[in-house]
C-alpha cells in the first residue's frame, strides 16, 4: 500500500550469472537468490535457501571466483561475501551453503578479477575502481588509477577483450582500446541506447540485457538483435529466429568458458584445474576450448609486448608461433583419428552431435 492505494510488487531479476553447469543464477529485486536451468526459460526457482547473508542482508550481485565453484556476493551493507564448495559438493557451487564474510572488503557494490593479473577488482560506493594487491581476497586494495570520467557501476569484458562499462546513468559504454587502464570510454561511439543494469552474454555473442520497462516499472529481460554492445535490445518474443540471424551473416558461437569468462574477468584457476584432471582428456570439448583459451591468452600478452617500445618492433616470438601451428596440427591429427575410429560406428550420427567440434 501507497498513500492508501494497492500495488503489485512484482519479483524480477537485477544481475545475473552463469554457472559451469549451464544453469542461471540471478538476484532479484527482493535481495535474494533465484535460479533456472537455462535462460530462455520463463519460470525461476526461488528464493533458494540461505539467500542473505546473515538471513537479513539482501544481495546487491554475485559473481564466482577464478575456481568457479567458489561464489561470492555484495550484500547491501557494501561488504563481500563468499559460500565455498564443501566436500559433498566438490567441483559445484554450493548456492544454498552459508555466506561468510570475506575481511578486508567493505565498502564495495561490485566485483570482479583482472584478465591479466587475477587479482580482484572491486567497484567502491564512490564508482571508483580499486584493485587488490595480490589474489588473495583479503589482501589490501590500491585504487586503480585509470581515465575514467565518471561513476562505474558493472564492469564485463566483451568477447573481444575489450573492457565494458555500465555508468551512473545506467549507460552501457565500451573503453576505446584493449588496455582498458589506460584509455578512456568510447564517448565518441557513445553508448548503447537502452537504460541497463546488468548483461550477461548467449553462445551467438548477443547479450541479454536486464533493461528498465518504465512503463511496468521492472526491469524486463531482452536480448539484443546484433552481436555487437551497441547493439539494440528487444523483448525476448520480439527475437527473430536463429535461421534468419544465420541468414543475414550474423553468427558467432562463444563458449560457455567465454561467457563466464566475461563476467568472472579470469578463470585462470578453473583451467589450471582442468589440466590437471585426467577426465579432461575424455571430453574433446573441453580440451577444444581449453586449448582456445590459452592460445588467446598467448596472442594477448604477444602483442602486448610487441607495444612495448620501439626496440620490440622487429621482434617475431617464434615460440609463440610454434606452439599455435603445433597446437593446430594436435587438433587436426586428433580429428582425423577419432574419425577414422568411428567411420563404421553405428551411433556415428549421435557422436558427432554430441561432439560437434569432431566434425569442423
Amino acid at each position: 500500500m501507497i498513500e492508501g492505494q494497492s500495488y503489485v510488487k512484482f519479483n524480477f531479476p537485477v544481475q545475473m550469472i552463469k554457472l559451469i553447469d549451464g544453469s542461471i543464477l540471478a538476484v532479484f529485486n527482493d535481495g535474494r537468490l533465484y535460479r533456472k536451468d537455462i535462460i530462455q526459460n520463463t519460470m525461476w526457482q526461488g528464493p533458494l535457501d540461505n539467500s542473505l547473508p546473515n538471513d537479513t542482508i539482501p544481495l546487491r550481485m554475485i559473481t564466482l571466483a577464478p575456481d568457479l565453484t567458489t561464489l561470492l556476493g555484495v550484500g547491501y551493507d557494501n561488504q563481500l561475501y563468499l559460500k565455498a564448495p564443501n566436500d559433498s559438493t566438490s567441483g559445484i557451487v554450493d548456492i544454498t551453503g552459508v555466506w561468510k564474510p570475506v575481511p578486508n572488503n567493505t565498502g564495495i557494490i561490485y566485483v570482479l578479477f583482472d584478465a591479466d593479473t587475477g587479482n580482484m577488482i572491486s567497484i567502491d560506493t564512490q564508482g571508483k575502481l580499486q584493485i587488490k594487491v595480490s589474489s588473495d581476497y583479503t589482501s589490501n586494495n590500491t585504487e586503480l588509477i585509470t581515465k575514467l570520467d565518471r561513476p562505474i557501476l558493472r564492469l564485463y569484458y566483451d568477447n573481444n577483450g575489450y573492457m565494458l562499462a555500465i555508468d551512473n546513468n545506467f549507460d552501457l559504454y565500451q573503453f576505446s582500446e584493449l588496455n582498458w587502464k589506460n584509455t578512456p570510454l568510447n564517448l565518441q561511439r557513445g553508448h548503447n541506447n537502452s537504460k541497463i543494469i546488468d548483461v550477461l552474454y548467449d553462445n551467438d555473442a548477443r547479450m541479454y540485457g536486464l533493461v528498465f520497462n518504465t512503463q511496468a516499472s521492472i526491469l524486463q529481460t531482452m536480448k539484443q538483435v546484433m552481436a555487437y554492445y551497441l547493439g539494440n535490445f528487444l523483448p525476448l518474443d520480439q527475437q527473430v529466429s536463429s535461421n534468419d540471424i544465420s541468414a543475414a551473416g550474423a553468427e558467432f558461437v562463444l563458449s560457455d568458458q567465454d561467457i563466464l569468462k566475461s563476467k568472472v574477468g579470469n578463470i585462470n584457476k578453473y583451467l589450471q584445474t582442468l589440466a590437471a584432471a585426467d577426465s579432461v582428456d575424455e571430453d574433446t570439448n573441453i580440451a577444444y576450448q581449453k586449448m582456445i583459451l590459452e592460445t588467446r591468452s598467448d596472442l594477448r600478452k604477444f602483442c602486448a609486448t610487441r607495444n612495448n617500445g620501439a626496440s620490440n618492433s622487429n621482434f617475431d616470438n617464434y615460440d609463440l608461433l610454434s606452439k599455435v601451428e603445433s597446437n593446430n596440427d594436435k587438433i587436426f591429427n586428433l580429428k582425423s583419428i577419432i574419425n577414422d575410429l568411428i567411420i563404421y560406428e553405428p551411433d556415428k550420427a549421435r557422436i558427432l552431435e554430441k561432439y560437434p567440434v569432431i566434425a569442423k
